[in-house]
């Protein structure tokens, strides 16, 4: 039966795992359980299971370190292993690791995400929960999460606070553009005169500010009416 020798082993102590150079010149990793079963003289099992080990003790290695840097969704781990072509056996047998060692937790991590969201401003709960959603949570487990730690009153005040900046530099914006479109008497005749070119670019910002708005996961409804207070100078 052909054999593979095994040329030099070395303990890694920050991987808490042996590193077996075999005659083929690669490098595999072996946990100290498995090496103390392993021959000098690797037979086809033997280095099929060594395959399979170092596959495992690389990916774990990879996902530790990669959590360690900063938490991570399970989801974003298992995208990691995957690109780095582990096994699906293996991504789920390390996931499930971590989890029960607690070192993964979605539910931990996306709080923190919707705070770290909430703090930098104007984002609505719906784009929150889409971006949860798009991390692997489920949506009735993200609603819940947004829920739970957004204020209540968190919607009304950011874009009170978004109208009390905004108003004024978008006002601007409509009178420069009708002075503009007054200034075209074609365009101006076409859209109905004066009242016509007032009412066309009223409902172009309306249109404009909700647009952007619903786009940062607000309900439509205060979305409307934000903008309605800012076109119109309620």
């Amino acid at each position: 039966m052909p054999q593979m020798l095994v040329k030099s082993r070395r303990y890694l102590p920050s991987k808490g795992c042996y590193e077996l150079r075999l005659e083929d010149g690669s490098r595999l990793w072996a946990s100290m359980e498995l090496d103390d079963r392993l021959s000098d003289a690797l037979n086809r099992d033997e280095l099929a299971r060594l395959h399979a080990e170092s596959e495992y003790l690389h990916a774990r290695d990879y996902a530790l370190r990669a959590i360690g840097r900063r938490e991570h969704f399970a989801k974003e781990i298992w995208q990691r292993l995957e690109k780095r072509q582990a096994s699906t056996a293996v991504i789920g047998r390390i996931l499930r690791e971590l989890t029960d060692g607690g070192l993964l937790d979605d539910e931990r991590v996306a709080r923190a995400f919707t705070e770290e969201k909430l703090a930098r401003g104007l984002v609505g709960p719906f784009r929150i929960i889409s971006d949860l959603v798009k991390r692997g949570l489920g949506k009735d487990q993200a609603r819940r999460i947004v829920a739970e730690v957004m204020p209540s009153n968190y919607e009304e005040d950011t874009l009170n606070r978004f109208a009390g900046r905004q108003a004024a530099a978008y006002r601007r914006k409509i009178a420069g553009e009708l002075e503009r479109t007054l200034g075209d008497s074609e365009r101006t005749k076409k859209l109905g005169g004066r009242p016509g070119v007032i009412r066309h670019l009223r409902l172009k910002y309306l249109s404009k500010i909700r647009s952007k708005l619903v786009g940062a996961g607000f309900t439509g409804e205060l979305a409307s009416r934000t903008a309605q207070r800012i076109v119109f100078k309620e």
